[in-house]
């Protein structure tokens, strides 16, 4: 029997529907995002595929060597390596959006792109709808390359190898901290954009008023189960 390695955030239910099915015939080991350390055994293990539809992790080269195949399934474009690829195609008013598959070594969305998925940005999409979308495509370009590695498919992969590449600039989340503040003066558009590319549960922009500071806290039903 295969034996994967995946690592994914539970609360997503995309992700659920990915474990369900891979269950049924593959031997399975699950590193969950709320996971503060990857366990021991997994360090040591041996897997056919390393996948990676969700990580805070960096990944050591004695944990990568130990799979076959190592991929990621990044929820952005190879314009924004790192976190927040989401905020900030909404806050550059970027037209498309997109699930960028890639080879993992030790560094940051680094390795080399095999696969680029763009979808449209609509002009009524928030942030909420954004991420849903994003793991909606990362659900579906999962069994595009995953049936095709089952298949044993190498016309498939020597075909798709992507001429892309990733950005220099790695992002960061502390990265938003510089772009959340609206100030009193701001223009309408720009306050739109902020609001657009940043409101999130708990998370908004800073609304700065005298010596007062309000945050901007959004709420939203299509946050439930991702």
């Amino acid at each position: 029997m295969k034996k994967i390695i995946i690592f994914v955030n539970l609360k997503i239910k995309y992700h659920n529907k990915i474990l369900n099915f891979l269950k049924k015939t593959y031997c399975v080991d699950v590193v969950s995002s709320e996971d503060a350390l990857i366990k021991k055994k997994f360090l040591k293990n041996k897997y056919d595929y390393f996948f990676c539809l969700y990580s805070h992790f960096k990944f050591k080269k004695s944990f990568l060597k130990n799979s076959k195949i190592s991929l990621n399934f990044h929820p952005a474009l190879p314009k924004y390596p790192g976190s927040c690829g989401y905020n900030w195609a909404l806050y550059n008013n970027d037209k498309f959006h997109g699930i960028t598959v890639h080879n993992i070594d030790e560094k940051i969305d680094h390795g080399k792109i095999i696969y680029v998925k763009k979808f449209k940005i609509l002009n009524n999409d928030n942030l909420y709808s954004l991420i849903e979308k994003s793991f909606y495509w990362q659900y579906k370009v999962f069994f595009i390359i995953f049936n095709n590695i089952i298949k044993k498919n190498s016309f498939f992969f020597s075909s798709i190898i992507s001429s892309a590449k990733w950005s220099s600039r790695t992002y960061k989340k502390k990265d938003l901290k510089k772009i959340e503040n609206i100030r009193i003066k701001s223009n309408y558009k720009k306050v739109h954009r902020l609001v657009r590319s940043l409101a999130y549960n708990e998370f908004g922009p800073i609304i700065n008023i005298g010596k007062y500071n309000f945050k901007y806290i959004s709420y939203d039903e299509n946050k439930k189960n991702l």
